[in-house]
């Protein structure tokens, strides 16, 4: 008995594995297509999408400041510092002529008024009021009230500020020569002395406080004038301002 001959291998169709890439290429774009219309109807487009992420922009209005024109400040500087200078004028101008007449009023001898107040007891003989003995008043009391000021009727040095037994707290000025004479003024009975031996004074100047200290009854400034050595009656020189 023949064997029967071996049966030979059928080719694979070549026609179904050529077929089979058009159509899984077909499948995938018709996947692609599905799916970018899919989510172009859901509103998932590229162009939606990236619009979605992109930021809103904001227009910003610019803060437009006008210049102050250089000319205008300049002018304006130069304006002030006339003003300025104007005025510091004015004032050395009025300084000038306050000294002018106090250098004028100290050559004619005329005195400061020393306190705010009236001659109650003038110069001359009087029976003393503590001492109870008649004696020469060397000088006027002016009623003036407890440390109200004391000024210096003229311009000039204080040569003696101190405490005496009966003229309490008092001050001494030099005015040197005035009208061909030396002279010389005190204040007494002063609460409080407010210069010093030594120091140089102007007419007006507060130099103490009224007060009550030493042989007195109350408070008064007691005004003595001594013209060349001797003493002599204030009221001659005293003048109101």
């Amino acid at each position: 008995m023949s064997k029967p001959a071996p049966r030979r291998a059928l080719p694979q169709p070549r026609r179904a594995n050529a077929l089979r890439r058009p159509i899984a290429k077909g499948v995938s774009a018709a996947l692609v297509t599905a799916l970018a219309s899919g989510l172009g109807v859901y509103g998932f487009s590229q162009a939606t999408s990236a619009s979605a992420t992109a930021p809103t922009p904001v227009t910003l209005t610019p803060l437009v400041v006008a210049p102050t024109p250089v000319k205008a400040v300049t002018d304006g500087y130069a304006l002030a510092s006339a003003e300025v200078v104007a005025r510091q004028d004015a004032l050395e101008t009025v300084r000038k002529e306050i000294s002018a007449e106090a250098a004028r009023l100290d050559s004619l001898g005329r005195f400061f008024f020393p306190a705010v107040g009236a001659i109650g007891s003038p110069f001359g003989m009087r029976f003393h009021p503590i001492l109870h003995i008649w004696r020469l008043h060397d000088g006027v009391d002016i009623g003036a009230d407890c440390n109200s000021p004391i000024w210096a009727s003229l311009s000039g040095t204080v040569i003696e500020a101190q405490r005496g037994s009966s003229s309490g707290n008092y001050v001494k000025i030099d005015h040197g020569i005035v009208n061909g004479h030396k002279l010389v003024s005190a204040y007494l009975h002063m609460n409080k002395i407010l210069v010093q031996k030594g120091d140089v004074v102007a007419r007006g100047q507060q130099i103490g406080l009224v007060g009550s200290t030493g042989l007195s009854t109350s408070c008064h400034l007691h005004l003595a004038v001594y013209q060349d050595g001797k003493g002599t009656d204030p009221a001659r020189f005293l003048t109101k301002g």
